[in-house]
């Protein structure tokens, strides 16, 4: 892809669901945000829509004084990866 092209809202949503994967399956918000490329606040907006679609969970754990927001994916957020890239090769002719 290049620099100058902006990603689609679905495609944004694969970086988010492909990432967690990627990173082990459970990962920490800032280390999510840092490998999509997201700004915060487009950040927050869609991983919100990924908990309220139950495509992702979040959850809290503590360090000492300070609470880690951490992601999982879901069932649903496996799907859609699955279908994401079904319809990538698809439409890169099989390749």
């Amino acid at each position: 892809m290049n620099k100058q092209e902006r990603r689609s809202r679905e495609r944004i949503i694969y970086d988010l669901l492909k990432s967690i994967e990627n990173l082990g399956g459970e990962v920490i918000q800032t280390k999510l945000m840092v490998k999509t490329n997201l700004p915060h606040i487009l950040f927050k907006r869609c991983v919100d829509e990924l908990i309220k679609n139950q495509m992702i969970s979040e959850k809290s754990k503590w360090n000492k004084d300070t609470e880690h927001k951490y992601y999982l994916t879901l069932d649903k957020g496996f799907i859609y990866v699955s279908k994401y890239e079904e319809l990538m090769k698809g439409l890169d002719g099989g390749n």
